[in-house]
């Protein structure tokens, strides 16, 4: 089924952060493969501001050729290169291209599928911006694009796009600015950009990352100097190629890129029809001439040595070429797809080395060349190896008679009958002249004598090969030797063969029969791997293993002999096969995951003791196995072992098992905690039984049955549980459930569930493609897998958490959008069932809602399921899609102020909600019905909205409402009578009914035109009409206007007097009521007064005249009080002392200022400062005992101290404990001691305490009991543990079992199982068990073959129930024995031989008994005497036998002698060689007794050598240092270059981790200009140490490095649990901890802890 992901994405004509489109179908699972197998139409989902976790980081191949041979492997990243920054103007590189627009045809699908018509994107194109790198910012606007910023671009993928992919039809022009340092993967795929600008701080170009149709030329810059990345195919309209002047790598010319001597590119739509490759040029590049459609002829110089990997592929004007006679290598694919290559002509007599495939894909019929010309292959092993020949012919030449060839190893002839005959031989040279045939006319291979094995695809897609014909030379067969030879129907092999290697005839679907000889030991993988039509295989009986996907869809494989010594049943080896019968021997120890998956035909397994492990899906999809006997040997089952069984119905396991145990029909793990698996063929309903904690992996899956009860205690609902169990219509969970697993409920028939309290998680796909309508979450869940609620039927979550509890479970609406669509219902206190498909819950505002869909059930007064909420119930929502509200479904609840009918409600049932304390109701217009008595006595009912205008009433669904009102109807009142009259409404009340539909409930009445009266005009009370319809309910009445009410005088426009002007003021009387001015009287006042401002005074200095304080008027401007003269003061001049300079301080000149304005008069000049005599104060080296200082200085002059001198404290001993050693009972031990470590003085002396001895403790004997074993009396010591007297073990009594005889159950009695107990402490040994009775079902007796003393049977039949016999077996006569040797058995020193006898090789009866020969007895040897040592004990002399080995005289062990001690002297130190202490050594044996610890040297006394200073022209020397003790030279004096005094430099390049910088200077001595490196700046990494995600969830993780470094790799430790991509995105793949590691290009590295949960 499609489905459509519509979206729609507005781009505002501010910036927006774009996010990166995603496709759709990359999330994982969304699809199944049986319901979503057309996908979603649009390809894409936008995600906002971060990329899709679960895309992927691929390379897209472009064109045709094949993938892992382009660099562009799905999953490569090519690293990003950071290069230095310096600012340049963005004009050292470009594209341009024509202005005609072209189509552009990616080979991506999934582009191409994003503009046809399934894509449902509706994009408005606008100004945009976003980051596509650490410090890298975008920005396109008018056809324009802008990269910015500094460093690398991001990587980008096909699952992960560019930020601005969706403007490719609109882009233009790309510029990129100065700082970019590398273009990301797949950065700029456009249609329409016809330029492209590059910095000249470009170092690296990403794979795809120039997908520009348009573009005609590219310059290469002067900084780019690595282009391997660069796809030139995917520019199909480049015709020029140019390099900027200072690239010291790559050069152009004619438009042809050059490397040196290396022709790197001809551009693809160069016009040229013939190019001749310059004179000098050694190698053509891979790819070199790829694409180029116009090139007709190509010369090729003599100087020429290598062509490289597909030099000339799809050069398809390519007629012939002449390969010159220095090539000496000729890679992969060099003429692939050369579609008008005729004639290939080598003019070399040298050896040439070329691979197999060169010539693959072209047309080419002739190869030729001198008569000595020869071509080595690169394979080397001495093998048959047809494929460096058969993958050079090519289908087009089957009109060819015959074909014939050499190489070094072999002669090869094809005669005109289709047979290849092969002829063994050494260092022979290929023929000078040979022609390639096709692989269509070889239909029989003939391999000569000679050859020792078949090399891998030797003979793989030789369609129409029929026969081969290999030598008894062979002794094995390689990988996929003759796979896919589709006509390959007889292969005889010899006995020589003894290992045939995988896939060696996989997909040989017209092989029959084969026979496997008994000469091979192993045989690998997928050997017959789909080989369809095989029917008979005879395999070798010393196969121990059936390897994986052996006989994997062989269809019409029924049946299949497993020989006697196989061990190991393979992964899927017979996966999809047709087997209808299969005997396993009793051999055979694990059958492993899959192996029997999907034999449809498969009726019954019988599992052979002798079996220890079961892998996972062993016999899944087995569809017809409706019984299956497991045997007591087996420990291990995988999960999903019968996933898919359909038909199972008998799981049988053997009684003595001790690891798994059947209960009514179930198979548990023994203790019965685990229900493993249910047979599916089971019907109707199922309790599992207490005890149960686990629900196992795919238990039920499959199953019919229609209920399934799940009782407390079980804590785990295990992945595929009840994974199709389609007609599952009811299941009860307890509230002791955790949590549930993947695909635990997928395509269940389950239309409702009622998840309990105590879940906390739900695994992936847990209910995807199932029924369900509604379903109740607890609040304890946290966790809910991706696409978890894929079921299109979901409406309605119930929800007992509030809605911010909600907020907090971790879900990806993304992949879950029906959860996310669906109404969640919070703060759930109570819900259930109350239809087949109806459901209801109680939120925490006791307003209780119906979903679900159809008819609620009917109910009596008092048996509603919320009955007991009957007073807190304070309204009702019935929605979803229910049809009907049951009879008295809310009958007299007193409380429910609020009902809400759903519009999908017919019918309303018999009191449904009388007595209830509503006060108003709407009825939508879907209800047609309202059954009786619905409201009745609802009294407190004052408004009714009826919107079905054919609505059907009864006398009472109204009956007594006392106190309705209104009633809304939208029809007309003719209708609304006719209603009224066909339900004889007697016990109505008589409300006011409003017509039209237009009312609405709530807003029935509204008061309008009221007025009120004034003094001047009458008022109005209002008219109370209806709030919608605008009736006039009741009328208002006039209200007659008012009389003035006269007001206090106030006064108005009131104006103050001046000294110039009277002033006056109104006196107003108004209405009180109107404000009506009722009178008004104009009053003059008197003149006002002056109004003074002071004039401040100013006071007079040494140069300027002061002014005393006045007033004046700031009416008038009247001076009222005026302003006198003061006259200036003069200078008062005092004297500056002079001032001394000193070493540190400036000094000061005698000058003058005035003492009364500070101006100066005579002004002071500095005098510099004399500046320190500088002496140096030696430094004083500190000892253990005697402080010392550090070196200082202090000025000669003024004594100041310049360079305080520290004190150094004495070091003190650094005192070194000697730890005690505790004496034990038999080694004396040391008291603690210490000794300095510095100068070796010991401290304290270590005294010896002598060894203790032993204190002897008895261990008590313990009786033997029938559970526990017994000991026999001992002893150990008391203080170090030591067992001096072992206890011996007296074992455990056996049970005196005794044993409860099995009742077999028949077809109408139950039966029992054996069991036993045991007689003395009566403990249930083995329990028995109830066996259901079961009905008659008839088996076939098989057919009982004759031995040799008993006679046979024919077929019959029986009851497997009740032993009835239904058909009779006929006895065949008894054959005799078939006598054979028992070989005799010699006797040794105890055990007595055996002489010849016989037996029967059929039934192995004793014919002729062996009799018994007397043992010989021992023959004694001597073992010598071993002498003691200092520390090892000896032994005395013994014997053993010489013939068997036994001890016949025990050697006894001599005591160690001691060792013998001597003293070690000390040794003292001096200035460079260490001192020892005393010590002491055994002189017999040399060991060490008393360690001698080293003294350190003392060191030389250092003192300075005096150098002299450098001057710009001459040499100078460094200070040096000598020991003033014994002379020795300690620093050497160094040459100091002629030094250059520079005072300011400037940086021309700065550093980085990688690369060293440059600065300049001028010298201020001899003014030159001076060049200088700056070292490398230090790498370093800053990383978080620990990182917490969650399953399935992404996150980046940041490093910080120093300048110009850049992350060069991220790896995962383990990445089944976490993945990494090279630009830090983790991605959490399954719950559990790894290590990623990070490195960057300067080599540093870090680690970072990741926790997935």
């Amino acid at each position: 089924m499609k489905r459509k992901i519509q979206l729609l994405v507005l781009a505002a004509a501010m910036s927006l952060n774009f996010s990166v489109p995603v496709l759709a179908e990359d999330i994982e699972g969304i699809q199944s493969e049986e319901t979503f197998e057309a996908g979603f139409e649009s390809r894409f989902v936008i995600i906002e501001n971060e990329p899709s976790e679960n895309g992927s980081s691929e390379n897209e191949t472009f064109g045709n050729e094949p993938s892992d041979e382009d660099g562009m492997d799905d999953g490569q990243e090519d690293e990003s290169i950071d290069g230095e920054v310096t600012e340049k103007l963005p004009n050292e590189g470009f594209f341009s291209g024509p202005e005609t627009e072209e189509s552009f045809d990616e080979a991506s699908e999934d582009e191409s599928e994003m503009e046809g018509e399934t894509s449902d994107i509706v994009m408005f194109a606008a100004a945009a911006s976003g980051s596509c790198g650490t410090d890298v910012k975008w920005a396109y606007s008018n056809g324009t694009l802008k990269i910015t910023g500094t460093g690398a671009m991001t990587d980008y993928s096909r699952w992960s796009a560019a930020p601005w992919y969706s403007y490719r039809e609109q882009i233009t022009k790309i510029v990129i600015s100065e700082g970019i340092t590398y273009i990301g993967n797949r950065a700029f795929i456009s249609k329409s950009c016809e330029k492209i600008y590059f910095p000249s701080t470009l170092t690296g170009i990403g794979s795809n990352s120039l997908v520009l149709e348009k573009i005609t030329a590219i310059e290469i810059p002067q900084s780019l100097t690595d282009i391997t990345n660069l796809s030139w195919s995917l520019m199909p309209w480049l015709e020029c190629i140019s390099v900027a002047d200072g690239n010291t790598v790559f050069s152009a010319v004619d438009g042809v890129l050059f490397a040196g001597k290396t022709l790197v590119q001809y551009p693809c739509a160069k016009s040229d029809s013939s190019y001749e490759v310059p004179d000098g040029i050694t190698a053509l590049e891979n790819r070199a001439f790829s694409d180029a459609a116009n090139l007709q002829q190509i010369s090729l110089p003599d100087s020429l040595t290598k062509i490289g990997d597909y030099a000339f592929a799809d050069t398809v004007s390519l007629a012939e070429i002449t390969i010159p006679s220095n090539v000496n290598t000729l890679g992969d694919y060099v003429f692939f797809h050369a579609s008008a290559l005729s004639k290939v002509t080598f003019l070399g007599s040298s050896q040439m080395y070329a691979t197999g495939n060169s010539f693959s894909n072209c047309s080419v019929k002739t190869i030729c060349g001198y008569d000595d010309a020869s071509i080595y292959y690169k394979s080397s092993r001495k093998t048959l190896t047809l494929a460096n020949l058969a993958s050079n012919i090519n289908a087009s030449y089957a009109s060819l008679g015959y074909a014939r060839g050499e190489d070094k190893f072999c002669s090869w002839e094809l005669n005109k009958d289709g047979e290849l005959r092969f002829t063994p031989k050494q260092m022979c040279a290929v023929s000078n002249r040979y022609l390639l045939d096709t692989y269509g006319r070889i239909k029989k291979v003939v391999i000569e004598d000679g050859f020792t094995s078949i090399a891998q695809n030797a003979f793989s897609n030789l369609r129409s090969l029929e026969e081969v014909v290999i030598p008894d030379s062979v002794t094995f067969i390689d990988y996929t030797a003759f796979s896919n030879c589709q006509s390959l129907k007889k292969i005889n092999l010899p006995d020589s063969i003894t290992e045939i290697r995988g896939g060696a005839f996989c997909k040989c679907s017209s092989l029959e029969t084969i026979t496997i000889p008994n000469s091979v030991l192993i045989m690998g993988e997928s050997v017959f791997e789909e080989c369809r039509n095989l029917t008979s295989v005879t395999l070798s009986e010393n196969l121990t293993e059936i390897p994986y996907r052996t006989f994997a869809y062989c269809t019409k494989l029924s049946t299949v002999i497993i020989p006697g010594k196989v061990e190991t049943i393979g992964v899927s080896a017979f996966f999809g096969a047709g087997l209808t019968d299969i005997e396993i021997p009793e051999t055979v120890r694990e059958i492993k995951g899959n192996a029997f998956w999907g034999n449809s035909s498969l009726t019954k397994i019988w599992v052979p003791n002798g079996v220890v492990k079961i892998g996972e899906y062993a016999f899944s999809d087995c569809a017809s196995l409706w019984t299956i006997s497991l045997p007591s040997t087996v420990t291990e089952i995988g999960g999903s072992v019968f996933y898919g069984c359909k038909d199972l119905r008998s799981i049988s396991l053997d009684q003595y098992n001790q690891n798994f145990t059947s209960y009514k029909g179930a198979l548990f793990n023994k203790d019965k905690t685990v229900l493993l698996v249910y047979p599916a063929g089971g019907t109707g309903s199922y309790t599992v039984p207490d005890g149960c904690k686990v629900i196992g992996e795919s238990a039920f899956a499959y199953s019919k049955l229609t209920e399934i009860v799940i009782p407390e205690g079980v804590t785990e609902i295990s992945d595929s549980a009840f994974y199709r169990c389609s007609e599952l219509a009811k299941i009860s969970l307890p509230t002791s459930l955790k949590s549930i697993g993947k695909n635990a409920f997928g395509y269940s028939g389950l239309k409702y569930i009622n998840i309990l309290e105590g879940v906390t998680s739900i695994g992936e796909s847990a209910f995807y493609e199932s029924e369900i309508y509604v379903i109740e979450l607890p609040r304890t869940l946290n966790f809910i897998g991706d696409r978890a609620f894929i079921s299109r039927n979901l409406k309605d979550v119930v929800y007992s958490g509030t809605e911010a509890e909600w907020g907090n479970i971790s879900v990806d609406y993304s992949v879950n959008p029906y959860l996310k669509n669906a109404t969640k219902h919070y703060a759930v206190v109570a819900s259930g069932k109350c239809g087949d498909s109806a459901y209801w819950y109680l939120d925490q505002n006791y307003v209780l809602t119906i979903a679900g869909s159809g008819c609620m059930y009917d109910y009596e007064p008092d048996n509603q399921p919320w009955l007991n909420l009957r007073d807190q119930m304070k309204g009702v929502i019935v929605g979803g899609s229910v049809t009907k509200i049951g009879r008295s479904a809310f009958y007299f609840f007193p409380d429910m102020e609020t009902i809400t009918i759903g519009k999908s409600v017919t019918e309303i049932g018999n009191a449904a909600f009388s007595k209830s304390k509503i006060t108003s109701i709407t009825i939508p217009s879907t209800v047609k019905k309202v059954d009786i008595y619905c409201f009745y006595e609802c009294e407190k009912l004052r408004e009714v909205t009826i919107k079905n205008s054919a609505i059907e009433l009864e006398d009472t669904t109204f009956g007594y409402c006392t106190g309705m009102t209104d009633i809304f109807f939208s029809g007309t009142s003719g209708q609304w009578t006719d209603i009224v009259n066909k339900a004889s409404a007697r016990t109505w009340p008589n409300p006011v009914v409003h017509y039209g539909g237009r009312c609405s409930s709530g807003y029935a009445k509204k008061t309008i035109n009221k007025k009120l009266a004034t003094c001047s005009a009458d008022g109005y009370t209002g008219d109370l009409v209806c709030s919608t319809c605008s009736a006039v309910i009741k009328s208002g009445t006039v209200v007659e206007k008012l009389e003035h009410t006269a007001g206090e005088a106030v006064k108005e426009n009131e104006v103050a007097g001046t000294c110039i002007a009277h002033g006056s003021y109104d006196e107003v009387v108004r209405c009180t009521v109107c404000n009506e001015v009722l009178g008004r009287k104009t009053v003059t006042t008197d003149l006002g007064n002056h109004n003074p401002i002071v004039d401040e005074a100013v006071v007079a200095s040494c140069t300027e005249k002061g002014k005393t304080k006045g007033s004046h008027c700031s009416i008038c401007n009247k001076v009222l009080v005026e302003q006198k003269e003061i006259p200036a003061t003069g200078h008062q001049e005092v004297k500056d002392e002079a001032v001394e300079a000193t070493c540190t301080t400036v000094g000061k000149t005698e000058g003058s200022h005035c003492s009364v304005c500070n101006e100066v008069l005579v002004a002071q000049k500095d005098v510099p400062a004399t500046g320190h005599s500088e002496v140096k104060d030696e430094a004083v080296e500190a000892t253990c005992t005697t402080a010392g200082k550090t070196e200082g200085s202090h000025c000669s002059v003024c004594n100041e101290v310049l360079v305080k001198q520290k004190e150094i404290p004495a070091t003190g001993h650094s005192e070194v404990k000697d730890e005690a050693v505790e004496a034990t009972c038999t080694t004396a031990g040391k008291t603690e001691g210490s000794h300095c470590a510095a100068c070796g003085a010991v401290l304290k002396e270590q005294e010896e305490i002598p060894a203790l001895g032993h204190k002897e403790v008895k261990d008590e004997a313990v009786e033997a009991t029938c559970t526990t074993a017994g000991k026999t009396e001992g002893s150990h010591c008391a203080t170090c543990g030591e067992v001096l007297k072992e206890q011996e073990e007296i074992p455990m009594l056996d049970h005196s079992e005794v044993k409860d005889e099995a009742v077999n159950a028949t077809c109408t009695i139950a039966g029992k199982t054996e069991g036993s107990h045991c007689a003395i402490c009566g403990k249930v040994l083995e329990k028995q068990e109830e066996i259901p009775a079961y009905g008659h079902k008839e088996v076939e007796d098989e057919a009982v073959e004759a031995t040799c003393i008993t006679s046979g049977k024919t077929a019959g039949s029986h009851c497997t129930n009740c032993g009835k016999v239904l058909k009779e077996q006929e006895e065949i006569p008894a054959f005799g024995h078939k006598e054979v040797k028992d070989e005799a058995v010699e006797a040794t020193c105890t055990t007595a031989g055996k002489t010849e006898g016989s037996h029967c090789e059929i039934c192995g009866a004793i014919l002729k008994e062996r009799k018994e020969i007397p043992a010989l007895g021992h023959k004694e040897a001597k073992d010598e005497a071993v002498e003691a040592t200092c520390t090892t004990a000896g032994k005395t002399e013994g014997s053993h036998c010489a013939i068997c080995g036994a001890i016949l005289k025990e050697q006894k062990e001599i005591p160690a002698i001691g060792h013998k001690e001597v003293t070690d002297k000390a040794i003292e130190t001096t200035c460079t060689t260490a001192g020892k202490t005393e010590g002491k050594h055994c002189s017999v044996c040399g060991l060490v007794l008393k360690e001698q610890y080293e003294l350190p040297v003392t060191g030389h006394a250092e003192v300075i050598v005096k150098g002299t200073p450098a001057t710009c022209t001459e040499a100078g020397k460094t200070d040096g240092t000598k020991c003033c003790v014994c002379g020795t030279i300690i620093r050497q004096q160094t040459e100091i270059a002629p030094t250059h005094n520079v005072k300011k430099w400037k940086v021309t390049k700065k550093a980085t981790v990688l690369k060293a910088g440059q600065k300049t200077g001028k010298c201020s001595v001899c003014k030159k200009t001076i060049k200088q490196t700056i070292a490398k700046l230090p790498a370093t990494i800053k990383v978080r140490k620990t990182v917490t995600i969650k399953v399935k969830k992404s996150t980046t993780i940041k490093v910080t490095y120093g300048k110009g470094d850049s992350v060069k790799s991220w790896k995962s430790s383990n990445k089944k649990i976490v993945t990494v991509t090279k630009k830090g995105k983790i991605t959490g793949k399954k719950r559990g901890k790894a290590v990623l590691t990070v490195k960057l290009k300067s080599g540093k590295s870090a680690k970072v802890a990741v926790t997935v949960k």
